[in-house]
Order: structure tokens, then sequence, then C-alpha cells
């Protein structure tokens, strides 16, 4: 695998290189020596790994990678490249463990083989899970539909025995195994589909998708610009040293609780009652401080 990475990062970089190019490159890289023979098990292995396919142009004597926006319009293959392409430089970093800080990664993770493979061979799980603030654990059997990572913490979504949608950390996890039972996706149901007007993971919270218009200063909004608070987001002015935004999405709990983290950096425009709610939040915070 660590090759398949090394490689696939390279031709996104370079977009077409010789396998004499690329030996010398994965060298110098490795330190490792690659034979010609076994370049073309790895290249195989690479287009399993990532679903794409690496051609090979005889009238240039290049490799490239069929169509790169396989890879760069697909956020699952972008975060494998991201998170595997970093494992692998720490890896050979390891001496330097002292001196590199990483966020501590959520419980629960080992649960990921197990849902996946359900939700591969469309098996429902029996899950024993406590939410954030009970003090009691209950059972249920859920249709895996989708996972999903939100700050550092995996989910795993879908509808219950009773129909309701539900919604488990893998850390707030007790127990979990395969059910007998089976389910069929609903035809048309994706992620996007799901997800595509939510900021986090709340669902069921009652709001309608609005779209949303609020002005943060320059600064935080030079941060937003590079990692944008929703897809939907477009900047609508940048006068006066300020920046506009506009977001389309539900403004569920997670999201207000994100732009109130933002400060005196940011001030909700429109709509008005949802400026109303946060200014709400905000009174209720004050009242906390007065002596």
């Amino acid at each position: 695998m660590q090759f398949s990475i090394w490689f696939v990062n390279y031709l996104l970089r370079h977009r077409r290189a010789s396998i004499g190019e690329l030996l010398s490159a994965w060298q110098r890289h490795s330190g490792l020596t690659m034979h010609r023979n076994t370049f073309r098990a790895q290249r195989a292995k690479a287009e399993d790994l990532f679903g794409i396919n690496i051609e090979y142009d005889p009238a240039t004597n290049t490799y490239g990678i069929e169509d790169p926006t396989l890879l760069e319009d697909d956020r699952l293959s972008k975060w494998m490249l991201g998170t595997f392409g970093a494992a692998e430089v720490l890896q050979r970093r390891r001496g330097l463990s002292g001196r590199i800080i990483v966020e501590p990664q959520a419980k629960g993770w080992e649960h990921l083989d197990t849902v996946t493979q359900a939700m591969a061979e469309g098996h429902r799980l029996r899950v024993t899970h406590r939410q954030f603030g009970s003090t009691e654990s209950h059972s249920h059997i859920i249709a895996p539909w989708f996972v999903k990572q939100f700050r550092q913490r995996w989910y795993v979504i879908g509808p219950d025995e009773s129909g309701s949608m539900r919604v488990m950390a893998f850390d707030r996890i007790e127990r979990i195994e395969t059910d007998d039972t089976t389910f069929t996706m609903p035809c048309g149901m994706t992620a996007d589909t799901c997800f595509g007007d939510l900021y986090g993971v709340i669902l069921g919270d009652g709001s309608t998708a609005c779209t949303i218009r609020l002005k943060v200063t320059h600064g935080q909004g030079a941060y937003l610009i590079t990692r944008p608070l929703h897809p939907s987001q477009r900047i609508i002015s940048t006068d006066g040293g300020d920046i506009t935004l506009e977001v389309h999405l539900r403004p569920t709990y997670d999201f207000m609780h994100e732009v109130l983290s933002l400060g005196d950096c940011a001030e909700i425009l429109a709509p008005e009652d949802l400026r109303d709610e946060i200014a709400g939040i905000i009174e209720a915070m004050r009242s906390i401080y007065r002596p």
C-alpha cells in the first residue's frame, strides 16, 4: 500500500512520468529499489485500491491517471490519499515522534470494519449504545445506511427497527454484532441526498434548509475561504475589509454552535429568525457571566 499511495500522489502532482522516472523517484523517496516487473504488479494494486485506470502511452513512454478528476472530485478517495499519505510520511519519520503533534483519535474506530462489512453485505447491525448525557444503555437493530466522520468521531447512521433514524457515535457503542436480517438501500438514497444540506450529523431537529448569510472579519474570512463551512458556501462580497458569505443548509444545533465559536469575528445577517435565535443564545451566555 505504501507504494500505491506514493505512486498515485506522484501522478496527481506530475500528471505523467516514465517508468524510469517513477522508479528513480521512488528510490529517492523510500530508499528502496523496485524491479520493473514488480512495478507492473504494484500499478495494478494502485488501480484497484483507488478504482482508477493508470494508462500507458507508448507515444511518450509515460504513465498517467486516465481521469484524475475521479480522485480529485471524490471525497473518500481524497481523504484516503491524504490520510494514508500522511501516515506513510510519519511512519518514515518516527524518530521525530517527540516533535510532531497530532490530534487524539476518538475511541471506537475499531468498529469500522464490522460496520462497513455489514453495509457491503446488506446486513443489519445489533448495537448497544449509550448516548451522551445518559446513564443507561439501549439496544437497537439498525440498517447501516451510512458512515460519517465528523470532528474526529465516526458515526453509523440508519433506521432502527421502528423506522426512526439513529445516529450512533462509534465511541459510545458498547457492543456491536452483525444481525441475520438484511436490508436494501432505498432507491436514489445517497450520502449527498441525506447529508447535502447538513453541517454535521444532527438529523432530526425539525429545521429546514435555508440560505444563511453571514459577515466575517477579513482574517476569519480568509480562513473560511480555504476551509468552507459547507460545500454550498459562496462569497457574496468583500467590501470594507469584511467578507460576506452565504451557505444553504439546515441551521441545526451544531451549525449554530460553529458560528458561535467564531465569537465576534462573525455575524449572522439573514434569515432574521436565525439571527434572533443566535442573539438569544448570546444573551443567555452574557447572563452567566454577569456579576
